[in-house]
Order: structure tokens, then sequence, then C-alpha cells
């Protein structure tokens, strides 16, 4: 199990861990729809829509499925990035399977106006392409 104060293990590795993890992730998920919704009610300082238009708000884990260590990510955006996501009243799904996880942070900053991608992570080596997401 671990020590006392290893919240780790006692989370996780516990008894019922799917249940206390289901619980955290619905938890965090309405804090998320939360935010969004915050965000959609306050209206953008220059008028041009709402502030959720103007943000990304992502939400990742550090592991895909905790409890038996699976590092199969998965992260969702929101907001619209200032115009930077492409949007859907429906919302938009990219499988992005085969990307490694540094895409969608290089991403991320390319959404804020950072281009130069110098220095973040290991651009002549095995994971390829180097850069943001295309889709």
């Amino acid at each position: 199990m671990g020590e006392a104060g290893d919240w780790h293990n006692s989370f996780l590795h516990g008894d019922n861990p799917r249940t206390r993890l289901v619980n955290l992730e619905r938890w965090l998920c309405e804090q998320f729809v939360a935010t969004a919704d915050k965000l959609k009610a306050i209206t953008a300082p220059d008028g041009s829509g709402t502030l959720f238009d103007q943000t990304l708000i992502m939400w990742a884990r550090d592991m895909g499925d905790a409890v038996v260590h699976n590092g199969d990510l998965r992260f969702v955006f929101s907001g619209g990035a200032g115009g930077y996501l492409k949007t859907s009243p429906e919302g938009r799904y990219i499988d992005a399977a085969d990307a490694p996880h540094q895409q969608v942070l290089l991403s991320c900053c390319e959404a804020m106006g950072l281009s130069d991608f110098s220095g973040f992570g290991d651009a002549n080596g095995a994971r390829t392409p180097y850069g943001p997401l295309a889709a």
C-alpha cells in the first residue's frame, strides 16, 4: 500500500481506486465546465465576443489511466483562443493518437502567439513531426 501520507498509493492503489478516480474526474470536469461558463458570461474588453472566445483552456492529465500507469494521454481544449482554434457548435474531436504530446503543448504556445520553439524538446530526435498539431 504505501506509507502514511503517501496519497498516491492510498488513493490510486487502495480499495476501490476507480470509484475514487471517477469521482475526482467528475469534480474536475465540473470545475472545467464552470470555468468555461464563467468566461462565456463576460464580455471581452475589446467588445469582440466574450472572454471565452479569447481564451484557451486546456484540461490534461499527466497519465492516461492512472490506476494502471498507462500513458495514453487525452487533452481537452475549450475556448476560441482568439480565433486560433477551429470551432464547431457540436465541438470537435481531433484524433492525434500518433502525435507526441509535445505537439499539443506547442499548439498551446502557438495559440498564445509564441512561434520560436527552439530549445523545446528534441527537434532533431525521433519525435517527428516537430511543431504544433496540423489540425
